[in-house]
């Protein structure tokens, strides 16, 4: 395990540096001033993010970011059958540039169920300075860990400011969820479709989705939806493709939108994309639209 991403951001001036080396050490010069350190650790059978919200370099310091200190974002349903289909956490860190307001945002998509670790490294912020979200789709997995045909779907959202989570293990009672039993229709029969399931966070002014989950056409399961309430809301769409081999489908998007990327950047004016090794995963590190950075 090491890490496979990392953004020392400068909230001074908004500008992005992408350390990198093989045997995980880095040594940078930096102006002395207000800085955060973003860091992602995939590996084989997990992916960790761990994030340092606020470092201010005035002297020589030593730092070390330790995946093995972070803790399983992992919740709970009153379901011993299902585990993770897809996750999707991430957070959104405001700070004040010369040039105005801006922001920092990161996170990632998981399919398939590796377990996800977080670490909040450091105090907590002020409330308008740190949101973050996880929104979880819980299922039943078939043979090779496929969800497609899961006969049960939980979709979960969550929210928190001033910190991302170190661990996330809450329980949700069975009348914390709204049932409903979703038909998915086709015409004729042997499609296959994704579904997207959006939640909307007030709080955060943020609309996490987490990806679209695959279902052969038509189909027909019972759907569980956390109950909207503390700036949650959730809406469900649902968009068919054309047919193809039973054997081909999966839980995965379709090709041109399953590409694993990243970005990075303050504003419009800095902004570099590469895709992700480990399979089924994309990572994403995005600074909101702002002033362009030179």
């Amino acid at each position: 395990m090491r890490i496979e991403s990392m953004v020392v951001l400068g909230m001074d001036n908004g500008k992005a540096l992408h350390p990198y080396d093989l045997d995980g050490s880095v040594v940078l010069r930096k102006p002395k001033g207000h800085y955060m350190v973003d860091t992602h650790i995939p590996a084989e059978d997990s992916y960790t993010h761990v994030f340092l919200p606020s470092l201010t370099l005035h002297h020589d310091q030593s730092l070390t970011l330790d995946a093995r200190q972070a803790k399983p974002v992992r919740p709970a349903v009153p379901n011993p059958k299902v585990t993770a289909a897809l996750l999707d956490a991430g957070l959104v860190r405001l700070f004040d540039t010369p040039d105005g307001r801006s922001g920092f945002l990161s996170g990632a998509i998981l399919s398939g169920g590796p377990p996800f670790h977080g670490l909040h490294q450091g105090p907590p912020l002020r409330p308008d300075e740190l949101g973050a979200w996880m929104a979880v789709k819980l299922g039943e997995p078939g043979k090779g860990n496929d969800f497609t045909g899961s006969p049960v779907m939980y979709h979960l959202l969550w929210q928190a400011h001033g910190t991302c989570p170190t661990g996330f293990e809450p329980v949700v009672r069975q009348d914390e969820l709204a049932e409903i039993r979703q038909r998915y229709h086709a015409t004729p029969a042997g499609k296959f479709g994704y579904t997207w399931t959006f939640g909307y966070l007030e709080g955060l002014g943020h609309l996490a989705t987490g990806g679209p989950l695959g279902v052969p056409l038509p189909f027909e399961r019972t759907e569980y939806f956390q109950r909207a309430g503390r700036g949650r809301r959730v809406s469900a769409s649902t968009a068919t493709r054309a047919s193809i081999p039973r054997a081909a489908t999966s839980t995965a998007a379709p090709r041109s939108a399953n590409r694993e990327r990243a970005r990075s950047g303050t504003g419009t004016g800095v902004c570099s994309r590469r895709r992700s090794k480990p399979p089924r995963t994309r990572r994403r590190t995005i600074c909101p639209p702002g002033p362009a950075t030179r």
